[in-house]
C-alpha cells in the first residue's frame, strides 16, 4: 500500500472539484487494472485520506 502524508496549512482551501477529478481518474485507471479495486475514505476536520487496495 502506498502511503503519502501531506501537511495541511489551515489557510490554504482545496481545489475540491480538482482533487475529485483526480480521485476520479485514479480509480478508473485502477479498476481497470484490477476490477475487484476497493477505494475508501477517511475524512477529518483538515484531512482526507483515500484508501485503493
Amino acid at each position: 500500500m502506498l502511503l503519502t502524508q501531506i501537511s495541511f496549512d489551515g489557510s490554504l482551501v482545496l481545489d475540491q472539484k480538482g482533487v475529485g477529478q483526480l480521485i476520479k481518474m485514479a480509480t478508473k485507471k485502477g479498476r481497470a487494472a484490477n476490477p475487484n479495486l476497493k477505494v475508501n475514505s477517511e475524512h477529518g476536520s483538515n484531512y482526507v485520506i483515500v484508501f485503493m487496495r
